[in-house]
Order: structure tokens, then C-alpha cells, then sequence
């Protein structure tokens, strides 16, 4: 079952283009977050229903070099305050999630072909997965490209206009 956003289709050929950022001190993300720039040009997560997206976490904050290090040593070397995340302004990789209707996990939603095109919102969870939210169709930021109603999950990529890099 999907959890949170993934890399999940792309051009053949081609990988998903990943990119190391730095992130602002005191974030809690997890891989599949939704993460926009801030005023310094750090990644911070973002809020629910997002309309300005800049990249999608490919691992969680505080799991690159340096960080969970084996036994915890006083002295940790390499450290870097960057995380791993996927371009979404590429245009060349779709990205799959589930859908709920709102209320969260407890109302997923299972896509159907009339979903694609469709733009809607996306939320997080009390657990902190990132979903397609099938209710919000006012604050938007992606559209369904394709759908799996056995797997129960949407392809999706960004709308232009909520990309912001």
C-alpha cells in the first residue's frame, strides 16, 4: 500500500531528476512530504493544502550524512543539513498517492477514470503522509494523469501554477 507521495511513473529512458537541498533547522518531514522554499531558500514542509509546491522529499529530515549515526558517537563527521528531493518543474516524472475525501485516512477514496484531469488539493495526515485530498477543489496544486483502481491510487503530476521554485 502507498503510504505518502513516490516517484512513480516517468519517461523511458529516463530517472526521476533528484536534487540535494538544505533544509531549515527544526523540521520533522518524512520521505513524501511536500516541501517548498522559504524566505531563505531552505526547504520547509508545507502546509495542508499547499498551492506553491517546490519539491517532493525523497527521504525524511535528519537521515542524511552524519545523522543516526551506529552507537551515537560524541563526534559525528560529514554532517550536512540537505535532504534528497525530486523536481517537480521537470515535467518528466509522475508521482503517485492515495486519496482521501477529507476526513483523512479513515475515507479513502478509490480514483476513478472521471478523476483524470481533475485538479485537486493535497493534505497531511496525522501520521504525516502527504494525500490527494478528492474534496479540495479550491486550493489546488496537482492534476490526475492516471489512475490504478485496483492498487487504489492516482498518478498526478504539479500544476504550473504551483510550482514554485
Amino acid at each position: 500500500m502507498i503510504h505518502s507521495f513516490n516517484a512513480g511513473r516517468f519517461q523511458a529512458g529516463s530517472v526521476p531528476e533528484v536534487t540535494a537541498r538544505a533544509y531549515a533547522n527544526s523540521q520533522t518531514f518524512t520521505a513524501g512530504a511536500l516541501l517548498v522554499l522559504d524566505a531563505n531558500g531552505l526547504v520547509v514542509e508545507c502546509a495542508d493544502h499547499p498551492t506553491l509546491v517546490s519539491c517532493v522529499a525523497v527521504q525524511g529530515a535528519d537521515t542524511g550524512y552524519g545523522y543516526q549515526a551506529a552507537n551515537n558517537p560524541v563526534e559525528i563527521t560529514g554532517q550536512e543539513q540537505k535532504v534528497s528531493t525530486y523536481d517537480i518543474a521537470s515535467k518528466v516524472t509522475q508521482f503517485v498517492g492515495r486519496m482521501v475525501n477529507g476526513a483523512g485516512a479513515n475515507a479513502p477514496v478509490t480514483p476513478t477514470q472521471t478523476d483524470v484531469g481533475e485538479e485537486f488539493g493535497a493534505k497531511q495526515l496525522t501520521n504525516g503522509d502527504w494525500v490527494i485530498d478528492h474534496s479540495e477543489t479550491t486550493d489546488v496544486c496537482l492534476v490526475v494523469t492516471a489512475i490504478d483502481t485496483e492498487g487504489k491510487y492516482a498518478y498526478f503530476r504539479f500544476i504550473d501554477s504551483a510550482i514554485g521554485l
